[in-house]
C-alpha cells in the first residue's frame, strides 16, 4: 500500500521525537545511509512495567523500518507517576517545531500572536498561507464539538477566512441541517468504529458515530485534502484520535490539526495516552507550530499542528492513481 511506503520513506529521514536513544539513531542512519546508501530506522525501547491490553500501550518489541501507521510504544515515564508522567509531556506540549507565514485566530483577525493564557473556548489558532497555511476562500473545515456555540469557531471562520466548514455535534437538538451557506451541522460524534444510536448504543436515536475517514468518505466530494480540523473533545480524544493515526486518514486527507490536551484530574495512564499521541503525530509529520496556555485551567493547551508530509502524500496519490 503507498501509505505504508510513505511511512517508511518518512521514516528514513527523521529523528524520533521521543527516544533514550533518538541520538544514536540518528547517528546510526546517516553513518549507513553514507556509507552503504540503505537508510535504516530502529527502534528500540524497554519492557514495559504495565500489562495493559491496550492496543496502544502494547509491549515494546525491535522495530526495523516500522511504519507511521504504528503506534510508538511508550514505557511509563520514570516510576509511572501522575507528576512524572506530567513533566515529559509539558515539554511536548509546548516546544515549537515548527512554523507558520501567518496566524490567525477567527472572530479576531488582528489579534497578535501571544504565549500568555487567553480564553480559547471554542476558538483555535489557524495556519494561513505558506506551505503549510489554508487559502482564504479556498478551505475546508472540520470542528468537532462545537456544541451551542456557533459564533465561536465555525461563524468566525466563515467569516474571516470564507471557509465551508462541516460541523459535527451528537449533543445538540438538531438534525442535519445547514445553518448557512458555508456551514453544515451533522448531527455525529467521532468514534472508532461506526455505528447508530438504537436502543442498545447510548445516545438519542439518530446519533450517529462514525470514524473520520468515514465521515470523508461520506461527505467529502472532492480530493482535495480538509485544510483544518479542530477537535474539542478532550473525553474521547483517544480513541478518536489513534484511530485517525491507525488509518492513516489524518496523513493523508488533514492539513492542520487544532486540539487541547487537557491534563487536569487526569490518571497517569491518561496521561501517557496523551503524550503517546504526541508522540504518534510527529511520527507521521504533525510538528507543533503553536501552544498556547489557557485560561480553563493551569494544565490545558490549545495546540496546533501542520502536516509537513502533505506534500509527498499528494505526489504519491497522482501516482498512485496514474
Amino acid at each position: 500500500m503507498w501509505i505504508t511506503d510513505l511511512c517508511k520513506l518518512h521514516a528514513r529521514y527523521r529523528m524520533p521525537p521521543s527516544s533514550k536513544f533518538s541520538l544514536l539513531n540518528a547517528t546510526l542512519a546517516i553513518f549507513v545511509g553514507v556509507m552503504f546508501f540503505i537508510p535504516v530506522y530502529i527502534s528500540l525501547s524497554e519492557l514495559p512495567e504495565s500489562e495493559d491490553d491496550d492496543p496502544s500501550l502494547s509491549e515494546p518489541t525491535l522495530h526495523v523500518a516500522n511504519t507511521c501507521l504504528d503506534s510508538p510504544s511508550i514505557s511509563p515515564a520514570e516510576d509511572g507517576s501522575d507528576k512524572n508522567e506530567e513533566e515529559r509531556l509539558l515539554p511536548v506540549l509546548t516546544e515549537i517545531q515548527t512554523t507558520c507565514e501567518r496566524f490567525q485566530l477567527p472572530g479576531k483577525p488582528n489579534h497578535a500572536l501571544t504565549t500568555e493564557r487567553e480564553d480559547l473556548r471554542w476558538k483555535s489558532y489557524v495556519c494561513i498561507g505558506g506551505k503549510f497555511g489554508l487559502k482564504k476562500h479556498d478551505c475546508w473545515v472540520y470542528s468537532f464539538g462545537i456544541k451551542h456555540s456557533w459564533v465561536k469557531f465555525p461563524e468566525e471562520v466563515e467569516k474571516d477566512l470564507g471557509c465551508r466548514v462541516y460541523g459535527f455535534d451528537p449533543g445538540l437538538d438538531f438534525i442535519d441541517h445547514y445553518y448557512s451557506k458555508n456551514i453544515r451541522f451533522f448531527n455525529a460524534r467521532l468514534s472508532n468504529k461506526d455505528q447508530q444510536a438504537q436502543y442498545n448504543v447510548p445516545g438519542p436515536p439518530g446519533w450517529k458515530y462514525r470514524k473520520l475517514l468515514t465521515l470523508i468518505k461520506e461527505l467529502h466530494f472532492d480530493d482535495d485534502p480538509i485544510d483544518h480540523v479542530r477537535l474539542d473533545i478532550t473525553v474521547d480524544l483517544w480513541p478518536g484520535i489513534s484511530t485517525m493515526l491507525k488509518d492513516g486518514s489524518l496523513l493523508t486527507h488533514v492539513k492542520q490539526l487544532s486540539l487541547e490536551y487537557d491534563l487536569n484530574k487526569k490518571t497517569a495512564d491518561q496521561i501517557r495516552k496523551m503524550y503517546t499521541i504526541t508522540q504518534w503525530l510527529n511520527k507521521q509529520g504533525f510538528l507543533l507550530a503553536h501552544s498556547q496556555p489557557t485560561k480553563l485551567s493551569g494544565k490545558s493547551y490549545s495546540v496546533l499542528y501542520v502536516n509537513t508530509m502533505m506534500d509527498m502524500v499528494l505526489k504519491r496519490s497522482r501516482e498512485f492513481s496514474e
